[in-house]
């Protein structure tokens, strides 16, 4: 995570640095992207990137935690508390696609996780992805279930997530008692 030289900055100065990291992991991936390249990008001293930030691993963390942060805040945000399930199911799939869309730079990332050498930030990063989503998801179908709104026809969003026909309380127990990382998983530290 970052120092506290970095937390101290200017916004404009941080958003330089920031801007830089994420545009130069999602060109070249993390291991081919260089402290120096990222210094020189944002108009900095290599010593001061690393006054920011102890190595790349936690500059590279920072990234990510913070990508995820902003991608769930912006999908969830407008998502109201009384809503019935049906709803906050549309706008999560109408909300992802536009914010993928304006920044590919973070869905780059996300896939360059997938690639070889990178398994020590995958399992991190995709678990804190998925599992606050399907947290979300479950409470969502929980309430729905108790609210009596299962009985009607399963759209869009139960299809994407499997559920296909006019009875979704039949594939939704499977679904609010999955867990999508072996135990081994759970809680990977400095999440």
């Amino acid at each position: 995570m970052p120092k506290a030289t970095f937390k101290g900055l200017p916004r404009g100065k941080k958003e330089r640095v920031l801007t830089a990291a994420t545009n130069l992991f999602a060109e070249r991936g993390f291991h081919r992207t260089e402290m120096d390249a990222i210094a020189r990008r944002a108009g900095i001293s290599k010593g001061s990137l690393y006054n920011y930030f102890k190595n790349k691993d936690d500059l590279f963390h920072y990234i990510c935690n913070l990508g995820i942060d902003e991608f769930r805040e912006s999908v969830w945000r407008e998502i109201l508390p009384d809503w019935d399930i049906y709803r906050p199911i549309e706008q999560l799939f109408r909300r992802e696609v536009p914010l993928i869309l304006e920044h590919p730079q973070n869905l780059q990332i996300y896939l360059n996780l997938a690639s070889s050498g990178m398994k020590k930030f995958a399992c991190r990063y995709t678990q804190k992805g998925e599992e606050f989503a399907a947290k979300r998801l479950k409470n969502l179908l929980r309430r729905g279930m108790e609210n009596g709104e299962r009985n009607r026809p399963a759209g869009l969003g139960c299809s994407l997530y499997g559920i296909h026909d006019q009875h979704p309380e039949h594939h939704v127990h499977g679904f609010l008692d999955f867990r999508p990382f072996p135990d081994s998983l759970q809680g990977v530290p400095g999440d």
